[in-house]
């Protein structure tokens, strides 16, 4: 996606840096599609700088303009002509409206559980599966324990210290210790109700909290692993936050020589994704569409997947903001005011962004009929977002906002003017005459 030049070598760096964000977690799965979304986007970009530099010097006079192009009939009218001169008649009204309907899809965020997978992601039909729900339900035998003890203690003593559970609201029973291996044994407390629910995570805590002092326990299971993993991505999210939303910020200052733009894009990438999750509440928690998208409902959003989505998502929006802005900027340089600067940008772009668009989302849709709940949500999470990002946010809420906004779009203070000049990414030549961004 996106096109050569600096503009498409940003674009490309923006996915690189927002997927860098998941490097900050000690999580190996996570650092493993990090390194894998960074190492392709890097070769992506060497490729477009190389390979596709000597592909249009070699057939580059068989490539022409349309006949449409030629005639200039693409520059004046079209669909995305229209549409912005409508969105520039009302662009108040238009902002404020997308922005309602965004926080409106993102609301069911707030009620959002975290789960991580297990059977519940797998087709109930699956025989593994049945006999699974079928041992959980009659025998009381569940695929993991929600709670496992595990002592650097005999079986005897084990027992003698687990049977002050048995009185907890949270334990229906505690089963016998067993021997694991030399000098270790195990005990499993089992819970009421869902292995990951409130009550089973509540029963963690108080467990770790009244370990003996004579000897080394472990708390294991289900519940516990929920625990950890909370516990990781509370601890790491906000560093990966901060890389991510910086690198998005420095990349687009290089870019646009504004401050005003960062902080409007990344604004609008944070309220897109919140509409997304949303989403993902809706069809994958609450169960919503699922006989039409034929999804599975797991009651729950798998935290892995929530942290995939954001990095792949955020970058994605940021890429698209990218490809506007650049033909935007180049129209106010080359002498345009603002107002007319946005339309001629969006006209431009416009059916770039949409077949781009298309394109991710027969990837993302494929995705989403994997049968498996985590896969599915990483599927219909990516479709949901790219959805919104190229029809709401790209062609409604940006040029709404830069519109409002007007010159104020490029100002920056006068230190950071400067860096701009001697840093910024520019794709005119040097030895041509540039007209200045207005301020």
């Amino acid at each position: 996606m996106g096109h050569g030049g600096p503009d498409g070598d940003v674009q490309r760096l923006t996915v690189a840096a927002a997927l860098s964000g998941l490097m900050v977690f000690n999580a190996t799965g996570l650092r493993a599609v990090a390194a894998g979304g960074v190492a392709a986007s890097l070769v992506a970009m060497t490729t477009a700088l190389t390979m596709a530099a000597a592909l249009m010097s070699l057939f580059g006079g068989r490539i022409h303009p349309s006949r449409s192009a030629l005639r200039g009939e693409d520059r004046v009218g079209g669909f995305f002509a229209k549409l912005i001169g409508l969105v520039q008649r009302s662009p108040l009204l238009v902002a404020v409206g997308i922005v309602a309907v965004l926080l409106s899809l993102g609301a069911p965020m707030l009620g959002a559980k975290i789960a991580l997978s297990g059977t519940r992601i797998l087709p109930p039909d699956l025989e593994s599966v049945q006999v699974t729900n079928v041992l959980a339900a009659n025998y009381g035998r569940t695929e993991r324990p929600a709670v496992l003890v595990v002592a650097q203690a005999d079986p005897a003593r084990l027992s003698t210290w687990a049977a002050r559970w048995s009185g907890d609201p949270a334990v229906v029973r505690v089963e016998s210790a067993r021997p694991d291996g030399a000098g270790l044994s195990s005990v499993v407390l089992a819970v009421r109700g869902d292995s990951q629910g409130p009550a089973a995570l509540g029963l963690v805590d108080r467990v770790r909290a009244e370990r003996p002092a004579d000897y080394r326990i472990w708390v294991a299971g289900q519940a516990a692993e929920l625990v950890d993993v909370t516990t990781l991505l509370r601890e790491g999210m906000p560093l990966a936050v901060t890389v991510t939303a910086t690198a998005m910020l420095v990349l687009l200052f290089l870019l646009s020589g504004s401050i005003t733009i960062p902080l409007t894009a990344v604004a609008m990438a944070v309220v897109s994704l919140g509409a997304t999750f949303g989403v993902l509440v809706l069809v994958f928690q609450e169960g919503w569409l699922s006989g039409v998208l034929d999804t599975l409902v797991v009651g729950g959003l798998d935290p892995f997947a929530l942290t995939v989505i954001f990095a792949f998502a955020f970058g994605l929006s940021i890429d698209y903001e990218v490809f506007l802005l650049g033909r935007i900027r180049e129209h106010v340089s080359g002498g345009l005011d603002t107002r007319d600067a946005i339309r001629a940008g969006l006209r431009d772009t416009g059916r770039i962004i949409t077949s781009a668009a298309l394109l991710m989302l027969v990837v993302f849709g494929a995705f989403g009929t994997a049968r498996m709940g985590d896969i599915e949500q990483i599927g219909i999470g990516l479709f949901a977002a790219v959805l919104v990002d190229a029809t709401l946010v790209r062609c409604l809420l940006v040029p709404s906002v830069m519109t409002l906004m007007g010159k104020a779009n490029w100002w920056a203070p006068t230190p950071l003017r400067r860096l701009h000049g001697r840093f910024g990414l520019r794709e005119e030549s040097r030895h041509e005459p540039r007209v200045e961004v207005r301020q």
